[in-house]
């Protein structure tokens, strides 16, 4: 089940997709995180990588160190370490983002952190757009952030309403009879243009 916890606590493997995750301390996990929410008071340190969903997201008081992560999004007060790569993700860090390891790339997304940002490969070939910020305080960063949340929540809402059985309506290639999924399918995807673009707002 879902864990809250006023100390650190150590996951031996995964974090499974539709946890919710609130700790106080610093948090170890051995395997990996999907789709799940995580809020973290102190440091979060990931074995494995992060491959996050529709829902999921990130949120860390201290350092936040991964193998990889993926379509994710983090806003993190302190350091985001990658071993690997960071892909198609919504990484907010106050001090630095470091991905110097293995393939050591930063692919989609948007990456933004007050310190600096050190990668070995930006972007790629397929010109998949890839959005980076330095220098900006952490505190202005923070309109964004509560953007991806209140789009975060507006999309669990949305699941809560019409069921587990959304997630075949969005992976299929026909629309839904239904009049009422054919609004949620509406809202959906209206949704997932402004994670694409967090910073603007509207329509």
């Amino acid at each position: 089940g879902n864990i809250e916890c006023p100390i650190g606590v150590a996951v031996d493997g995964d974090i499974r997709s539709a946890f919710e995750i609130n700790v106080k301390g610093d948090v170890t996990v051995n395997g990996s995180i999907e789709d799940a929410i995580v809020q973290v008071e102190g440091n979060l340190s990931v074995g494995a990588g992060v491959l996050q969903g529709r829902i999921g997201s990130v949120s860390c008081g201290g350092n936040f160190s991964a193998r990889f992560i993926e379509n994710t999004r983090a806003s993190v007060r302190g350091d985001i370490i990658v071993s690997d790569n960071a892909i198609n993700s919504s990484l907010v860090a106050g001090g630095r983002v470091e991905v110097l390891e293995g393939k050591g790339t930063i692919i989609g997304g948007h990456t933004a952190a007050v310190d600096s940002i050190e990668v070995k490969v930006l972007g790629s070939r397929m010109n998949i757009r890839t959005m980076v910020q330095v220098g900006v305080s952490f505190a202005a960063l923070q309109p964004i952030e509560q953007r991806l949340r209140d789009i975060e929540r507006e999309m669990a809402s949305i699941i809560i309403a019409a069921g587990m059985g959304f997630f075949h309506v969005l992976e299929s290639s026909d629309a839904p009879e239904d009049p009422k999924l054919q609004q949620y399918l509406r809202r959906w995807r209206r949704l997932e243009r402004h994670l694409a673009r967090p910073g603007r707002g509207g329509d």
